[in-house]
């Protein structure tokens, strides 16, 4: 076990969904899932299976740990309630959108300052905005982060190209 396994509980770089039999992945990108007017709040990977449009959110578990021992050492009162209130809000978890119960897939915002293209997803279970970037270093306004968004949104209506 390495020093950062033992220091952060873990090498995964995304919390993953589990896959249900038979199912796979046939793409993967760099995102987040959008609130609060298109500004990202989870950054993370969408990736894209033949039943499903999965969102793996970045893993901060580790983070979490640090950032709490240390807030604990400098007195700050309640850091175990302030984690367990993230926790439940499910904001840190993988979330998925059934593609059976998409009812339409359409581009969102162009790329701003404030925040990268995005997706407008709805869906039986409501409506869902994902940023997508071609990679986590890209700045919002970069060219290649909307070619990224229309490659997803070509292979997630089907289309090639």
């Amino acid at each position: 076990m390495t020093w950062r396994e033992r220091l952060l509980g873990t090498n995964e770089r995304y919390k993953q969904a589990s896959l249900n039999p038979g199912e796979a992945v046939q793409g993967t990108w760099v995102g987040a899932r959008s609130a609060w007017g298109g500004l990202p709040f989870t950054g993370g990977q969408i990736a894209l299976s033949n039943d499903r449009v999965i969102f793996n959110p970045i893993n901060t578990d580790g983070a979490q740990k640090i950032l709490a021992a240390g807030a604990r050492v400098a007195g700050v009162p309640a850091v175990g309630l302030g984690l367990r209130a993230l926790r439940q809000t499910g904001a840190l978890d993988p979330t998925s959108v059934p593609r059976g119960g998409v009812t339409s897939v359409q581009p969102g915002r162009d790329a701003g300052i404030l925040h990268p293209p995005t997706v407008v997803i709805d869906s039986d279970s409501g409506r869902q905005e994902l940023g997508i970037v071609h990679n986590a270093a890209a700045p919002n306004w970069s060219k290649r982060n909307v070619e990224a968004r229309d490659a997803f949104l070509r292979a997630l209506q089907g289309r090639s190209g």
